[in-house]
């Protein structure tokens, strides 16, 4: 059986707030790769999915150059198993950096509906040389390695005044 993202019993979301601030919620996708596993388990309080869920990466890839030279979101793809950045690093000129934390909190916030959610903190993820990161892409991992959930967001550019919220939710 084939389980395409379109499918309406499988769903994510992502939250994004910045010091406090009201969220800005992204559409996600749960990759093909772990999509059919995730149909098959519960991930509410039974099935227990959301305990194999263990951190979440951001990166400096997942943009694409508009007419100008602005950059904007890139469609995410449901075919990546890992950051954009590091599976078509030529796609983004100079070197990218990624920052990966393990989840603080993961639950089932209702019948599944599981949540995984990191704090980066006002000392994390910053360039200590140079002009801040620009994250564009967020992706939540498993035990195993693989790549659950991925987003693009609008530019998110990280200094050390700032702490970042991330919340996703995988609606089943």
């Amino acid at each position: 059986m084939t389980v395409r993202l379109d499918n309406p019993f499988l769903r994510a979301e992502l939250d994004v707030s910045i010091n406090g601030a009201a969220a800005t919620t992204y559409f996600a996708h749960v990759q093909f790769l772990v999509c059919e596993r995730w149909c098959k388990q519960d991930v509410g309080a039974v099935g227990g999915g959301h305990a194999d869920l263990v951190a979440i990466k951001i990166g400096e890839g997942g943009w694409v150059e508009a007419s100008g030279g602005l950059k904007v979101r890139r469609e995410p793809e449901p075919e990546l198993e890992d950051l954009d950045c590091i599976e078509n690093p030529d796609r983004y000129p100079g070197s990218v950096n990624t920052f990966s934390k393990s989840l603080s909190s993961k639950t089932y916030v209702a019948d599944r509906i599981a949540q995984a959610e990191v704090t980066i903190l006002t000392s994390e993820a910053n360039n200590p040389a140079g002009p801040a990161y620009e994250y564009w892409e967020v992706g939540l991992f498993d035990k195993a390695g693989a790549l659950v959930a991925y987003a693009t967001i609008d530019k998110l550019t990280k200094t050390s005044s700032e702490e970042v919220e991330l919340v996703f939710r995988i609606y089943r």
